[in-house]
């Protein structure tokens, strides 16, 4: 991006700390909305999978700081958080017994998800492949998010015995 863009180092941390910044922000929201049954995971993880998509598609398709910034932070991050939350969410309700270690394996998976990209972008991304590159990702970000998010479903209402506490039951 610095070198194809003509970017300074601290502009372009900026772009990561804008989507740091949205993905953080959206999480607890999207979370709260769906802990009280307001929303649904599959329309959240569809959104998310679109959101992320686009965000990529424009980081790969705008050379503006100001254009990347509300692209890729603001349409990025708001992405990965509704896909964060519709995922943590999620696995909470499943395992009320095992909330705590369930939701970590899901949001060491959601970190560990980027170390491929992290080792492909490495290896493999220059200026010159750039756009190409940053679209296949887009497409193949939208179908692993999708595609699994269009599956998603809460367990159906009181389906864990209300006498009984999950917690203490896990004890």
């Amino acid at each position: 991006l610095m070198e194809r863009n003509g970017w300074g180092l601290v502009g372009t941390i900026w772009l990561l700390a804008g989507w740091t910044v949205f993905q953080a922000g959206v999480g607890l929201p999207t979370a709260y909305l769906r802990e009280r049954h307001r929303i649904g995971p599959r329309p959240v993880m569809v959104a998310g999978a679109v959101l992320s998509a686009l965000g990529l598609v424009a980081l790969a398709h705008t050379t503006d700081l100001l254009s990347a910034m509300l692209g890729y932070a603001v349409l990025g991050g708001t992405g990965a958080g509704l896909v964060y939350g519709a995922c943590t969410s999620t696995v909470a309700k499943w395992y009320p017994e095992r909330m705590g270690r369930r939701v970590s394996a899901v949001t060491g998976a959601f970190a560990y998800g980027s170390v491929p990209f992290i080792v492909a972008a490495v290896l493999g991304l220059r200026a010159g492949n750039l756009t190409p590159v940053l679209d296949a990702v887009a497409v193949a970000l939208f179908l692993l998010v999708l595609v699994p998010g269009w599956f998603f479903r809460d367990p159906p209402r009181r389906w864990w015995p209300a006498e009984v506490d999950p917690r203490v039951w896990a004890l």
